[in-house]
């Protein structure tokens, strides 16, 4: 997935830093269907973080079993673009709350 966004592997540790909540513990195992957030642009101290994590990473997870399930390298993963997945969370939150301020209303109106 780093590598498809930002052209290296070496930056995977910062999309799981954005998603630690959603992948869990292990920042090697992915569902399928899951939906990540990544940053378009890394800062020089983010790309240094991401490089010192993966470094610990492939020490702490070196002897672990792997997955068959597990995304391998060279496996075709598809990234969409950012910036039509934040439109349709934007619309889906102004829905939401264009919903919640109706419901307000009619709760107002019944007073």
């Amino acid at each position: 997935i780093a590598q498809k966004i930002y052209g290296t592997q070496v930056y995977w540790p910062s999309i799981y830093d954005l998603n630690r909540r959603a992948i869990g513990r292990d920042p090697w195992i992915l569902r399928v269907g899951m939906r990540l957030r990544y940053l378009v642009h890394l800062t020089p101290a983010e790309k240094a973080k991401a490089r010192r994590e993966l470094n610990y990473w492939t020490l702490k997870y070196k002897d672990r079993k792997r997955n068959p399930l597990c995304i391998l390298n060279g496996k075709p993963v598809e990234v969409k673009s950012h910036a039509k997945h934040t439109a349709k969370t934007a619309k889906k939150a102004h829905e939401k709350a264009k919903a919640a301020a109706k419901k307000a209303t009619e709760k107002a109106k019944k007073k």
